[in-house]
């Protein structure tokens, strides 16, 4: 079957599983943005932003493990239903009670618990239903829509800060605008089609072989069988037989995601930063680096893995090095050159590592292995930011130095004893 499957060219339902994803992570990129964003305009909240935000990534960890193994139980498609329904509810009720930090807090906790536990479905769904010459495309330019959606909100904030005097007002806009978008958006993401590899795993075969017809693919009952032999094992199985490869890629994740996350959106909450105003600013140029930076890797993602992972990484920790002198030169044009390229490199790293978690494990525990990676980035994530508020912004800046350093060395391990997987179907992987 996973040979039939993956010599199928790129067609109109594979971009309609893209334009999906895609929609999603945009409505992700919105919505988590708004916390950030939000907090320094709400005289009420500011005094409880690393704690709000430090939550938010736990309400992120638990949502990776509870959603992503969930997505392994009843499937892609309907874990992908209960995301939108969390999205939706959470930021409808945000728009009434975002002055009070307590309500504040648990909607949008929910809201990171949805988003974090999104990631395994969709990066399970494209790897396994697109064809391997376009699968690493498809999961940069796919994810790329989350950086448009900060792009977009943080565009939101700085005009209704230009045309809006009250601050209550301004934050109403944005949550209006983000919901209306969310809605818009929420018809099409109900379209979110199975897998039929995760059909075949689950015994379901009449319902795969519907989805396969389109491709002119017949099962047969050895290739079943052969195919839940190998890819229907336990979760224990699969993290003892690819231990290498999960450690090298945890450690991977938290680089990439934490020096992400600290720099694009939560940096400005550190006590001393010099340049906290800009924080609209910040957002939108962290962004639109990331988002410029996967139309860089484009040509490059589908022709090598390991090459493309380590550059992303070493030039990461490179740029770091630059924020912190910027930061302590008080340079804000020297900051925002730094924090855009060093923007650009995450995104190389960001779309490498969500390929190779996509590959690198069996159907049946995918999306489970996926949210512990999430989950691991997520507390990461939120013990530094509840002690951002201890730490000056360049000690803060040069952990997140010492982190794009450890994923180098993780990442210089993969390239000289990892498999390159780019152009190989994800079934020869394991």
């Amino acid at each position: 079957m996973s040979v039939s499957l993956d010599i199928v060219k790129w067609s109109s339902d594979h971009w309609k599983l893209f334009i999906i994803t895609s929609l999603s992570f945009f409505v992700d990129g919105l919505i988590f943005s708004i916390s950030p964003l939000i907090i320094y305009s709400v005289k009420s909240l500011l005094p409880y932003a690393t704690y709000i935000l430090g939550l938010n990534m736990v309400a992120w960890t638990i949502g990776s493990v509870v959603l992503g193994r969930l997505g392994d139980i009843i499937g892609r498609k309907r874990t992908f239903l209960i995301v939108l329904i969390i999205e939706v509810l959470s930021i409808g009720l945000l728009y009434f009670f975002y002055n009070s930090p307590i309500l504040f807090t648990l909607l949008t906790s929910a809201a990171c618990f949805a988003i974090g536990g999104e990631f395994g479905a969709a990066f399970s769904a494209i790897a396994e239903l697109s064809p391997p010459y376009h699968r690493g495309k498809a999961i940069l330019m796919s994810s790329n829509f989350w950086n448009l959606g900060a792009v977009v909100v943080a565009l939101f904030e700085l005009v209704y800060q230009s045309i809006i005097y009250s601050p209550s007002v301004q934050v109403k806009y944005v949550l209006a605008s983000t919901f209306i978008v969310l809605i818009l958006t929420a018809v099409a993401r109900v379209g979110f089609p199975e897998s039929p590899r995760w059909l075949i795993v689950k015994g379901r075969i009449s319902d795969a072989e519907r989805l396969l017809k389109k491709y002119s693919i017949n099962l047969t009952e050895d290739l079943v069988q052969d195919y839940r032999k190998v890819h229907g094992i336990s979760l224990r199985e699969a993290l003892s037989k690819y231990a290498y490869r999960f450690i090298i890629l945890l450690i991977i994740t938290v680089a990439i995601y934490v020096t992400y996350f600290i720099p694009a959106f939560y940096l400005p909450y550190t006590p001393d930063f010099p340049f906290s105003k800009y924080i609209a600013y910040i957002v939108l140029i962290a962004n639109l680096g990331s988002f410029i930076g996967a139309f860089m890797l484009l040509p490059l993602i589908d022709r090598g893995r390991r090459a493309s992972t380590l550059i992303s990484l070493l030039g990461g920790f490179i740029t770091a090095i630059i924020m912190i002198v910027s930061v302590m030169v008080r340079n804000v044009y020297m900051f925002f050159t730094s924090l855009f390229w060093n923007m650009v490199f995450s995104q190389w790293g960001w779309s490498c590592l969500s390929t190779l978690q996509s590959e690198l494990f069996p159907t049946g525990v995918r999306s489970t292995v996926i949210g512990f990676f999430m989950s691991f980035e997520g507390i990461t994530t939120a013990i530094l930011t509840f002690l951002e508020q201890y730490l000056t912004a360049s000690i803060c800046l040069s952990i997140i130095a010492a982190l794009w350093l450890a994923g180098t060395l993780a990442a210089s391990s993969w390239y000289i004893k990892g498999l390159e997987t780019a152009k190989v179907s994800i079934d020869k992987l394991v």
